[in-house]
């Protein structure tokens, strides 16, 4: 938990110009009870001036920072799904500016395990990932993500075999697709090459 917020800040740091950044945390009710851990944004840059961009970058990192630095791993379980609904709904422009079109981008750092009554990951994953997949659409789980970039790191192989940490990789590949995002990395580690 530790790492994907060491992570998650130097991340920030690395927040492009003209970008809206909301980081929250993922619970067993993701929807309703998660409030964001930041929300802010970042100037765009003049020229070769890149003194704005840089203090907001600072602001975000210092405003993370002072809200993660007492935040404990305490959730009984991960609310993926109402995860991603609840950013879909934060970022997704309504009113007159719903027909701007604007690059949406989410980095999940999680293990990918939904463990909730509807949908307990750990029981369904014996019995394969296209069943799961079967039982999201049909329970209503799928979010619409289309054009949305996914990333996610920090996927723990702790506790489980090898089948089941591939069933449950291919079960999120085949969601993303579903949904319409494009999947980029699904990965184990928490190092991000991003400049």
């Amino acid at each position: 938990f530790r790492e994907y917020l060491a992570v998650a800040h130097n991340l920030l740091l690395r927040t492009p110009p003209n970008t809206r950044v909301w980081v929250s945390t993922i619970s067993s009710d993701s929807f309703g009870r998660t409030q964001p851990l930041v929300s802010a944004w970042t100037p765009g840059i003049h020229g070769m001036f890149t003194d704005d961009l840089d203090r907001a970058r600072y602001e975000i990192g210092k405003a993370f920072q002072i809200k993660t630095s007492g935040i404990q791993a305490s959730s009984i379980g991960t609310d993926i799904f109402g995860a991603l609904w609840r950013t879909k709904a934060t970022l997704e422009p309504s009113g007159e500016n719903a027909s701007k079109t604007v690059s949406k981008e989410i980095w999940i750092f999680s293990d990918m395990v939904n463990e909730t009554k509807g949908f307990p990951m750990p029981t369904l994953v014996q019995s394969g990932s296209d069943e799961m997949l079967r039982r999201a659409k049909q329970q209503g789980f799928v979010v619409p993500l289309p054009g949305y970039i996914i990333h996610i790191y920090g996927v723990s192989m702790s506790g489980m075999t090898a089948r089941q940490w591939t069933e449950i990789r291919e079960f999120w590949i085949e969601y993303f697709r579903v949904a319409g995002a494009t999947l980029v990395s699904y990965s184990p580690e928490t190092i991000i090459d991003k400049p």
